[in-house]
Order: structure tokens, then C-alpha cells, then sequence
């Protein structure tokens, strides 16, 4: 039987944005990132799958509505 997994507190990085585990000192995403350029590219990066991810989860929220519309009227007939 597995046991659930454990909650670990997290702390969001003030200069990436991302979030990461208090058990760290300091942000595992950023630390050996330089500030300017390559900071910015690294945030724009993040945010940027982000949202590619909430696109493909509108997606499935979109082919699971068909399908469930789709089934109800074949209960229905």
C-alpha cells in the first residue's frame, strides 16, 4: 500500500518567479543564472510554457465537454 505523498512547504523566487522548496537556501532555478539577458530569457521561458500548458488543458477540457455532450445525447435516444 502506498502511503500519500508528503506536502513540502514551498517559497516563490523573487527573481524568477518560479517556486521551489524551503528546504533549499535559495532558488535551485536561478541561483547560477546571471542577472540581465540570461535571467530574463530563463523567465520568459517559464512563463511562456505556462501557458502552452493552460492552452493544451483548455484542449482536453474542450474534447472531454464533446464527448460528455456526445454521451448524453446517446443515453437520451
Amino acid at each position: 500500500m502506498k502511503l500519500p505523498v508528503k506536502i513540502t512547504p514551498s517559497i516563490k523566487c523573487e527573481r524568477c518567479t518560479m517556486r521551489y522548496k524551503v528546504i533549499f537556501s535559495e532558488c535551485p532555478h536561478c541561483k547560477d543564472k546571471a542577472d540581465g539577458p540570461e535571467l530574463e530569457e530563463h523567465i520568459e521561458n517559464y512563463h511562456r510554457k505556462l501557458k502552452a500548458n493552460s492552452k493544451l488543458g483548455m484542449v482536453f477540457l474542450v474534447i472531454t465537454s464533446a464527448l460528455a455532450a456526445v454521451l448524453v445525447l446517446l443515453v437520451l435516444v
